[in-house]
């Protein structure tokens, strides 16, 4: 049955699932994109597939990567809280391919790839790591690794070569160093993905079927015992997200509100996010009277 437009967008179907697939690591979701990704090639429905993962000559920086085994997709799982463009990669993907997205990228996706998109509330600029960089007096070029949400943790994990780790807290980041166009983005969910994959709870994922190849995919990774399912409605969705992005991007038109955006120009390009997110509130509620 397919839900309302208003909010998620289209879709067929709402789960929270985890992943029963062995050797993949151990996150705070359910693991269900790096799990369809490897059930895919495993049973040659694509042979490669577009992900963003970490650089080895540079590994604080991500970077986009056309996986075509599983251990390129094993490689590349967790999250990277900074945009990757990759446009230019699509065009080289073979026919048989799939695509990780952010909504934004969903969006302008060929229809000839198969789709699963993340749940996005905001992207950060590069000028974060910078800044990160330069509070905690960190060499980049003696990092080793850099994890952005780190197994077990929400922190962002830094290893250098001399064996020295840092482990600090990335949420407060988005309220100065944000991609500013994420302000006015009004899909949270990712409704133009074939499947939409968001946190939910420890070891769990929502997933939003949406297109009929999703609802094959994932139907055929479930019944092949690699994905745990419970069926949710919206109510039950809201028990564990968030309410705020969903409805302040969905509903209420972007982190600060579209319609504003479009009246007072670009100048939300020189303010930092609190200010706006202070400011937007105020005239939404007082003067808009959006929900």
């Amino acid at each position: 049955m397919e839900g309302k437009r208003e909010m998620l967008g289209k879709y067929l179907s709402i789960y929270e699932a985890r992943s029963l697939m062995k050797g993949v690591p151990d996150r705070l979701g359910g693991n269900i994109i790096t799990t369809l990704l490897i059930f895919l090639l495993r049973k040659g429905i694509i042979d490669e597939c577009l992900v963003v993962g970490m650089s080895k000559k540079k590994p604080w920086k991500a970077v986009p990567l056309i996986a075509k085994c599983e251990e390129d997709v094993l490689r590349a799982s967790g999250s990277k809280y900074v945009f990757v463009p990759y446009h230019k990669i699509v065009k080289k993907l073979k026919k048989k391919s799939a695509v990780v997205a952010l909504p934004c990228q969903s969006r302008i996706l060929p229809h000839t790839v198969i789709k699963l998109g993340l749940f996005c509330g905001s992207s950060l600029s590069y000028n974060a790591l910078e800044y990160i960089f330069k509070k905690f007096k960190i060499n980049k070029n003696e990092i080793s690794k850099m994890d952005w949400r780190a197994p077990g943790t929400k922190k962002l994990r830094i290893k250098l070569k001399n064996g020295r780790e840092f482990h600090i807290e990335t949420w407060w980041l988005a309220f100065f160093f944000l991609n500013k166009k994420c302000l006015y983005c009004r899909d949270y969910t990712n409704h133009h993905s074939d499947i939409s994959v968001g946190d939910r709870r420890k070891g769990w994922s929502t997933v939003i079927v949406r297109t009929n190849r999703g609802r094959k995919i994932f139907d055929e990774a479930v019944s092949a015992g690699l994905i745990e399912v419970n069926p949710l409605n919206i109510r039950d969705l809201l028990e564990y997200r968030s309410r705020y992005l969903l409805f302040q991007k969905e509903i209420r038109g972007g982190l600060v509100n579209a319609k504003i955006v479009r009246s007072y120009g670009r100048w939300i390009y020189a303010a930092p996010y609190l200010l706006l997110q202070l400011i937007a509130k105020q005239i939404i509620y007082r003067y808009l009277n959006i929900l």
